[in-house]
């Protein structure tokens, strides 16, 4: 290797280290812009291959951090699982990537923000690795435990798939002065029925709940149908989720 104690270098993703300590071949110590040190082989701080620990690498926002978990097998550290890694990338990039944000599927996620902590994947890893139904089979939820704005540790929980989708329209960014649940009856011709229909998420996917005179009607039946669905799936999930989760669900209310 040709690399020296002060020399400065940056890494095909545009950060600047200085080498600081130089062990062997295998071991160089590395002191970034942002004050903080890694040790990496010469070879990847010749070939500038090297991502700095620090360095906001996912949505401009989120590094992965030094702590207890690693992105791959390496001696002292735990190997994150991809679920977890998954989880994390997908939270930042539906809030921050700027295509992601203006796409229709992601108007839902307008205006919800990141908590600083998790910005760092080892303290979302070890919050997430705390929960009891962190695999899989569940998405991370925002919503139910907190007021859907908020990414965080006292805000989020893992649901199944079934309560993520029955908790969507509850929670959907309106874009008109109606009441959850409710949408106007475009009238198609002159003489065409004019009103206010209801619906939302039940077991029969996004159930319609009929036609009425007055969107405060509409939403009377949207409310009462969002109540009780949400007591069948706490029961239907009651071992899945937590007790947060399930208590939240038994007293679910529906605001206009």
């Amino acid at each position: 290797s040709c690399l020296v104690v002060g020399d400065s270098f940056k890494t095909n993703s545009g950060w600047n280290g200085t080498i600081i300590k130089y062990n062997s071949c295998y071991s160089v110590v590395v002191k970034w812009q942002d004050g903080s040190e890694s040790e990496h082989p010469a070879s990847n701080i010749l070939n500038g291959g090297i991502k700095p620990l620090f360095q906001p690498s996912v949505a401009g926002v989120g590094f992965f951090g030094d702590g207890e978990f690693s992105s791959k097998a390496k001696k002292g550290k735990k190997t994150a699982p991809t679920v977890v890694l998954d989880y994390w990338r997908r939270m930042l990039t539906r809030c921050f990537d700027p295509k992601e944000v203006i796409k229709q599927t992601s108007l839902n996620y307008l205006n919800v923000e990141v908590c600083n902590e998790w910005f760092n994947f080892q303290n979302f890893a070890t919050w997430a690795l705390s929960q009891p139904n962190w695999d899989i089979k569940n998405e991370l939820d925002k919503d139910l435990l907190g007021t859907g704005y908020l990414y965080s540790p006292e805000n989020c929980t893992f649901l199944p798939m079934e309560i993520n989708v029955f908790l969507s329209d509850s929670y959907a960014r309106e874009v008109h002065d109606l009441p959850k649940g409710v949408q106007y009856l475009q009238p198609g011709t002159e003489n065409s029925k004019v009103g206010y229909v209801a619906r939302c998420h039940t077991g029969q996917g996004r159930e319609y709940l009929g036609y009425h005179n007055t969107p405060e009607a509409a939403f009377a039946v949207y409310k009462k149908a969002k109540e009780a669905y949400a007591k069948i799936l706490a029961e239907r999930y009651k071992g899945c989720i937590t007790t947060p989760s399930y208590e939240k669900l038994l007293a679910f209310t529906v605001e206009p």
